[in-house]
């Protein structure tokens, strides 16, 4: 109604003359999620000396790589560079950045390790932090779709070309809940009780 819509611009527009009908919008169902496997499991890399890469994706990598990993540096990015400013806005890069400081203090003083924070993903200093710490390899939270996984695919690419390896680890209960994220919150709402159970936290 009108009314609605100058209420609702907080009284910007108030059309006067409204459509009689509203035809649906074209739609067409996104593919499902697949329950896709990381590329290696951290108790696989076992003592593999390797560089470890936090993004913004996740930030919390004390829950996700075990201190009893060979760790011998870490790198820290908060930005990737694409068609679009990302992260979006001042507020939101704001947040990302004190988020990834954050991580990066805990990080040290878990894995008592030195961590080289940078705003922007730079393939040619990940790859000189590799070098200055002896590492081969390089681990870092899986990210499953959007800026982060598309920067991530691209720096494999530009890690192999230079002979590292890239690899992306996921939880045990990211696997699980995995499969269940198919449809938005509300029909994944439904599974929280039995994954709750699965992390022992009924």
């Amino acid at each position: 109604r009108p009314s609605n819509i100058e209420k609702f611009t907080d009284g910007r527009f108030r059309p006067t003359q409204l459509a009689a009908d509203a035809p649906p919008l074209e739609w067409t169902d996104p593919p499902r999620p697949q329950s896709l496997a990381p590329s290696v499991s951290s108790s696989q890399l076992g003592g593999t000396p390797a560089l470890l890469l936090v993004h913004p994706e996740d930030l919390h990598p004390e829950s996700l790589v075990p201190q009893a990993m060979n760790l011998k540096a870490a790198f820290a990015f908060s930005c990737v560079e694409g068609t679009v400013d990302w992260p979006f806005g001042d507020k939101a890069r704001a947040f990302v950045d004190e988020g990834i400081a954050d991580a990066a203090e805990r990080l040290k003083n878990h894995y008592q390790l030195t961590v080289d924070m940078v705003n922007l993903l730079d393939p040619v200093a990940l790859i000189e932090a590799c070098r200055s710490a002896a590492v081969e390899t390089v681990v870092t939270p899986y990210a499953p779709v959007g800026p982060v996984a598309d920067s991530l695919e691209a720096l494999e690419r530009e890690l192999r070309a230079e002979g590292f390896s890239l690899y992306r680890l996921r939880r045990d209960w990211d696997e699980f809940a995995w499969p269940f994220a198919t449809k938005g919150f509300f029909p994944f709402k439904k599974k929280i009780p039995a994954l709750l159970e699965y992390v022992g936290l009924q």
